[in-house]
């Protein structure tokens, strides 16, 4: 009563005295019914985890109707038989460790283990997926005696022994057979530990996640067409085999592009326009790509490779029932790492292409290379060693067009340039504006950055590797010497503090002596007013760092330094002239090898395994370009180097102008254009876009449209706002 008294005490408080709300009606609320003679209903959520069945409990049964009752039997069932060979193998300790395994000499004894561990884990798997299913559908309670952490760890450890045997059996298969010992060498015996293994943790990861992944090569494939395996080799009510099945073909999805008809196979229609026949060859370059690819990880990794033996074809291989939920996962991880460590093999697999383009067979991959050399993998081939020549410019345009380019995919792309001409070839097709600039390009939105970049561009062009441009442009207002905090001790004095720093540009010319790196180091010489030049010259990717530098444009006592600083006394009034000692914080010597302050580029290269150059492997001349100039923004250095570069290769003459610049530009960008993409089909080439400022390539230029805009606003619109914007003096 006391309750119902406040209530009505603080209604009379807060009464409507407007008349608003005095004949306010109520929404009537419907009474909710139940029929006391109605059947209970099941209590089983359906597939989607959160409808509820809408059956009635079956007759006799306590919670479920006649279905999801007859399921969850038949799942209890699987799951105590999974239960039990679990714990009994555990209980036993039966599974190999890597030193029996190392032992045994018997092809077929590794087989049959490999076999009942595989029956071991597919144990493991069907247990776990019944308590993921009674905990989604069946109100299993939490898993509180941790099991579910224990299948893990047993499942790591069968997967373990299966990669040890798989490896193992891979090992002597070689030896046994009568295949040449290339093989051995082109074969990697990956082990657990490998870098190029995939982990364990990794594949039980996409294995029990059921594939809801999309994998990397598949964007390039377009829409698959092909036919999964559609026949459920279980009963409906078989709720494992269904879960199960459903993981697997989600997995399959991944790898559809593969399980297509080759289109190089098919023969072109006899009179069929050529321009046409060739774009599509073009167009399904990039699919095809993939697939030698996948045949070229097939081949390194010992357990897929020894389920590939017997198989004709991708999709013999796939679609097999040896090739399991691991296979499956190992398979994808590896497919889908391509640019972690399959740089090379990616780069083997578009030459290859590129040799099946103009005859559209899968088999002529046969001649690439030595037919000794070579072994067949589900109905291509692969080869005992990468391909060692130099790239054509065909392959470097699908290699970096087909990779959808990271925004630091130069450096990684290092690893497969065989020679400085390699590098040359990939540094013109990034200027061309098929890979995004390195991070130290700066903001495109800035138009000192993008003034940089056009220059950086235009060597590229020359055949210059930039690897950094730095500078600390400081606004005008701060520019000389700053008041400090420090305390003179004078009247009216205070200690003023002068900071001094200089762009610089780290860059790379082939260490082979040609007439282009000498008649470039001899234009930078040659305006000591304008540039200091460090060179360093290594005779070998692993040499050890000397510290022997060649300074042009200074002597040892003229030497300027990257960064130094003063501190004086003047009035307090006023900006004065600094004077006094400068003490030098790092040294030009310091860029490359550093202090103990400042790390060079070299030292940390080497030191923590990153950087720019960190996956070159050929030796070059290295050079770091200091602007004479203090507090200037590298932009300034960059067209400088450019023009440089420009009137070493004949294109530039004379005292730089904007407009000599522009010229000069246009022509180098003329001939790179033409040269580097002379392997397009004449039908792709075009006379001229109109509306577009830029280059005019002539007649019939060897340019694609694409390629065509691209160069234009990556180089011509560059150029354009250099020449509104900075000036640079030469």
């Amino acid at each position: 009563m006391a309750n119902l008294k406040g209530r009505g005490k603080n209604k009379s408080k807060s009464k409507d005295t407007s008349g608003a709300n005095r004949h306010k009606v109520k929404p009537c609320v419907a009474p909710q019914y139940t029929d006391p003679f109605a059947p209970p209903m099941c209590l089983t959520l359906e597939e989607d985890g959160l409808t509820r069945c809408h059956r009635p409990i079956a007759e006799g049964g306590q919670e479920r109707c006649e279905l999801h009752d007859s399921q969850y039997r038949k799942m209890y069932q699987k799951y105590k038989d999974a239960s039990a060979l679990v714990d009994e193998v555990k209980l036993k300790d039966e599974l190999p460790t890597k030193q029996e395994i190392s032992r045994n000499t018997d092809l077929r004894s590794i087989d049959h283990t490999t076999r009942w561990i595989r029956t071991y884990v597919e144990a493991i798997r069907v247990e776990i997926a019944c308590r993921n299913l009674e905990q989604r559908r069946f109100f299993l309670k939490a898993d509180v005696n941790h099991r579910k952490e224990f299948l893990a760890k047993e499942m790591k450890k069968a997967i373990q022994a299966i990669d040890h045997l798989q490896a193992r059996a891979c090992s002597i298969f070689l030896a046994e057979n009568s295949a040449p010992e290339w093989v051995k060498s082109r074969q990697t015996i990956m082990d657990a530990s490998s870098n190029e293994s995939p982990s364990v943790d990794a594949v039980i990861s996409v294995a029990l996640a059921g594939g809801y992944l999309e994998l990397y090569a598949l964007s390039h494939a377009g829409t698959s067409h092909a036919v999964l395996p559609s026949a459920i080799d279980h009963d409906d009510d078989d709720l494992i085999g269904i879960e199960l099945y459903e993981k697997k073909t989600r997995l399959l999805a991944s790898f559809n592009f593969l399980l297509e008809p080759d289109e190089f196979d098919q023969v072109p229609v006899a009179g069929a326009d050529r321009a046409v026949t060739e774009t599509l060859r073009y167009m399904t370059a990039s699919a095809k790509v993939m697939k030698q690819y996948a045949r070229q990880v097939i081949f390194r990794e010992p357990s897929l490779f020894m389920k590939s033996l017997d198989k004709a074809s991708f999709r013999d291989f796939i679609l097999s029932t040896d090739f399991e939920f691991e296979d499956l996962a190992k398979f994808y991880i590896m497919m889908a790492h391509l640019l972690n460590f399959g740089l090379p093999w990616y780069k083997d697999a578009v030459l290859e292409t590129l040799a099946m383009l103009p005859h559209g067979r899968a088999g002529i991959t046969a001649n690439v290379g030595d037919p000794k050399n070579r072994f067949s993998v589900l109905g291509g081939w692969v080869y005992n060693c990468g391909n060692k020549q130099t790239m054509p410019d065909d392959a470097w345009f699908f290699l970096v067009t087909n990779l959808r380019s990271p925004i630091n995919l130069e450096p990684l792309l290092f690893h497969v340039c065989r020679s400085f001409d390699d590098l040359t070839k990939l540094l013109s097709i990034g200027a061309m504006g098929f890979t995004p600039p390195p991070p130290f390009c700066g903001n495109a939105n800035s138009k000192l950055d993008a003034i940089a970049l056009a220059s950086r561009n235009h060597l590229s062009l020359c055949g210059i590797v930039i690897a950094n441009m730095v500078s600390t442009h400081q606004p005008p207002h701060m520019s000389g010497p700053m008041p400090s905090t420090t305390p003179s001790g004078q009247p009216n004095l205070t200690v003023w503090v002068e900071l001094e720093t200089r762009a610089h540009i780290l860059g790379a010319l082939s260490s082979q002596p040609d007439a282009f790196t000498e008649a470039f180091l001899q234009e930078v010489q040659s305006r000591p007013d304008l540039f200091q030049v460090l060179i360093y010259s290594e005779t070998g990717p692993k040499q050890k760092v000397n510290k022997k530098v060649n300074i042009l444009g200074a002597t040892p006592s003229t030497v300027l330094p990257s960064l130094r600083h003063r501190a004086f006394v003047a009035p307090s009034s006023g900006r004065p002239t600094g004077y006094g000692r400068w003490t030098v914080l790092r040294s030009a010597v310091d860029l490359f090898f550093g202090n103990s302050k400042f790390p060079g580029y070299l030292e940390h290269e080497r030191d923590t395994g990153k950087g720019f150059f960190h996956f070159k492997n050929l030796p070059v001349k290295y050079f770091i370009i200091l602007d004479t100039i203090p507090n200037r923004h590298h932009s300034v250095l960059a067209r400088n180097v450019a023009w440089a570069a420009l009137r070493a290769k004949g294109y530039g003459s004379g005292k730089y102008s904007s407009r000599k610049f522009e010229k000069a530009a246009d022509t180098l960008l003329e001939a790179c254009a033409k040269e580097r993409l002379a392997w397009m089909p004449w039908e792709w080439y075009i006379e001229k876009v109109k509306g577009v400022p830029g280059v005019q390539f002539g007649r019939r230029p060897k340019v694609s449209l694409y390629v065509y805009v691209s160069v234009v606003f990556g180089l011509g619109v560059l150029a354009f706002i250099a020449k509104s914007v900075l000036s640079p003096v030469w």
